[in-house]
């Protein structure tokens, strides 16, 4: 659903590459990044910072560029378990359904982030679009939801796309998702809108991996993630 291609599981290991339009490339934290309190607004074209007691991120150092102050909102390798690292999310333009959605949708501001398990034969992508009016976001949304309501009959015959279904009850904020199957793999695309932002996520891995690595629902994770980025933009 967001704009990795698909998680192609290989015997030893996987890339990650576009499923929808063209992806900024994967996001390195920043080398002087600090853990400490903070809070991205993002209902301009600029993410700015403040500090919050109670909310404990990383943050950007103060000459962080918008992307790398965004960044701090992004799931982390950590934040999925020792064995995930971050991948380079190389570029690629168009998507499963023949659109390229940075192309008919552009962000003002986006960053990306790919996490894998080689281990566990499982990775997920995570996107952050911010738009220029919660308008603009609703408009891009849509055309999420269309770029990927093509089903089989996906630019790339070795996968398929499943049914969008609304997952809001589950997410917490406006939802959908949508099944990715191909060749001994599986996962899922997650598109959720809230305010000016868009998040997209893609999680995929071999066939029955998941299941065994015990890995929670994604709808789980989307909506502990999507919780942290209400909270802290407010």
């Amino acid at each position: 659903m967001n704009t990795s291609r698909f998680i192609r599981v290989g015997a030893a290991s996987f890339a990650v590459a576009l499923l929808v339009g063209c992806s900024s490339g994967g996001s390195d934290d920043a080398a002087d990044a600090t853990t400490t309190t903070t809070k991205v607004k993002t209902t301009t074209t600029e993410a700015t910072t403040t500090t919050e007691a109670e909310t404990t991120t990383t943050e950007a150092s103060g000459d962080a560029t918008p992307e790398e102050k965004l960044s701090t909102l992004l799931i982390t390798a950590e934040d999925l378990g020792p064995t995930f690292s971050e991948v380079t999310i190389e570029p690629d333009g168009t998507g499963p359904c023949g659109s390229n959605i940075d192309k008919d949708f552009p962000a003002d501001l986006k960053v990306t982030r790919g996490l894998q398990s080689t281990e566990l034969s499982l990775g997920m992508q995570e996107d952050l679009r911010v738009y220029a009016s919660p308008e603009a976001t609703g408009t891009a949304f849509d055309g999420f939801v269309e770029a990927v309501s093509c089903g089989a009959d996906t630019t790339d015959s070795s996968f398929q796309l499943g049914e969008v279904t609304d997952v809001t009850d589950q997410i917490g904020q406006k939802a959908v998702a949508v099944p990715i199957t191909g060749d001994g793999t599986e996962g899922v695309g997650i598109v959720v809108q809230y305010s000016d932002v868009i998040a997209t996520f893609q999680f995929q891995g071999a066939t029955g991996a998941a299941d065994a690595a015990g890995a929670p629902n994604p709808t789980e994770i989307v909506a502990a993630q999507i919780q942290k980025i209400v909270d802290t933009i407010g």
